[in-house]
């Protein structure tokens, strides 16, 4: 891998344009601190579960029925982690049954921060979890930009915003999710948002661009045909959304003018919000990100 990396760096810097090698240069070394940040990921808690089996074969959990660390490397318990460590799901679902299943709410503190980089954290249907315990989750995973609850938490907003702004710090795309619950019906084989409360459900996207020009947003969703609705706004300036399937989800780009975008070094809001009106609820699998310039532009 290293040698790989070598080889590329020395075929971008055989580019006799500066800005042609510069960008290659730039965007090899993001590709190998993405690299080095997943290795170092790996080891941490590779070196973690380690100190857990070694924690296994100790005389407290030998001699004792039932044990919280025994109950964690259960088969019942490895399963549920198995599905909040699946790495195709952005949303993730917590429930009492889900929380008891692996020994606890300490022990689903322990699996969901060596979760994946979810986005969404749902826990509207458990009481298990204090607001203490979500706020922990949120600080160890930095990717939380939404979490749904049985009732409104200023703590955990704020440690949810101090997620979106350190993203939003590092000049990266990122979306705010404000209340919206996650399905527990995978019909579109992951698990994805339901945006329910009419003037509430809110995904605000916030972004930079780096050249002045059109661009695009690409949102897989559903909005139901019936009483259905749904409003996308840039920079307080409406757009024109479809995505009118009933059923199943569709893959739409939304077209973002050159004219309603900030200036280079200024951040971006698109607002995707369940109308005042609306009488169906809105299904939103993804928002593809980064926001990208239109191929068509000028």
């Amino acid at each position: 891998m290293h040698a790989q990396y070598e080889a590329s760096i020395k075929e971008a810097n055989n580019y006799k344009d500066d800005d042609e090698r510069n960008q290659q240069l730039f965007g090899l070394k993001q590709i190998n601190d993405r690299r080095q940040q997943r290795v170092d990921r790996l080891f941490a808690r590779l070196e973690s579960q380690v100190a857990e089996f070694e924690d296994l074969n100790t005389h407290d959990v030998l001699v004792t029925k039932t044990h919280a660390i025994v109950d964690y490397w259960s088969d019942r318990s490895l399963q549920e982690r198995r599905r909040l460590q699946n790495r195709t799901q952005k949303y993730l679902e917590l429930s009492d049954a889900s929380i008891k299943a692996v020994g606890g709410s300490q022990n689903i503190l322990r699996a969901l921060t060596r979760s994946q980089d979810f986005s969404v954290i749902d826990v509207s249907k458990s009481n298990l979890l204090t607001s203490k315990d979500i706020i922990s989750v949120v600080n160890s995973v930095k990717s939380v930009t939404g979490v749904a609850l049985l009732r409104d938490d200023d703590e955990i907003y704020k440690a949810v915003m101090s997620n979106v702004q350190a993203i939003i710090g590092g000049n990266r795309d990122v979306c705010l999710y404000t209340n919206v619950v996650v399905s527990h019906n995978y019909r579109w084989g992951k698990p994805y948002l339901l945006c329910h409360l009419p003037g509430a459900s809110v995904c605000k996207v916030y972004f930079y661009i780096e050249i002045k020009c059109n661009h695009i947003v690409t949102l897989q969703h559903a909005v139901p045909e019936k009483n259905g609705k749904v409003n996308v706004k840039l920079n307080g300036h409406e757009l024109e959304l479809r995505g009118q399937r009933p059923i199943s989800f569709t893959s739409e780009d939304i077209h973002l003018p050159n004219e309603y975008l900030n200036d280079v070094g200024r951040p971006n809001t698109l607002e995707i919000i369940v109308d005042n009106e609306s009488g169906s609820i809105y299904c939103l699998s993804d928002v593809y990100l980064p926001i990208r310039p239109d191929p068509e532009a000028d």
